[in-house]
């Protein structure tokens, strides 16, 4: 498996569950009556979710670069 799919395949791991779970605690969150509500897709749901997936691939794939020099 090359290092690009091995950092493709955990930002999908991370990225898709987490995107998932804040998803639908932004949809089933409420907000108490005369409050300040802070409820919103992108701030909420894909910016987080997005930034980690990101964050995860990339660490994986300098991870196995890493190993990969290291074994030849």
């Amino acid at each position: 498996m090359s290092v690009m799919k091995w950092g493709c395949l955990a930002s999908a791991l991370v990225g898709v569950p987490l995107f998932c779970f804040l998803l639908l605690r932004d949809a089933l969150g409420d907000c108490a009556p005369d409050a300040i509500c802070e409820k919103g897709f992108i701030t909420q749901v894909f910016v987080p979710s997005a930034l980690s997936a990101v964050v995860s691939g990339m660490l994986v794939y300098g991870v196995v670069e890493l190993i990969r020099k290291m074994r030849s």
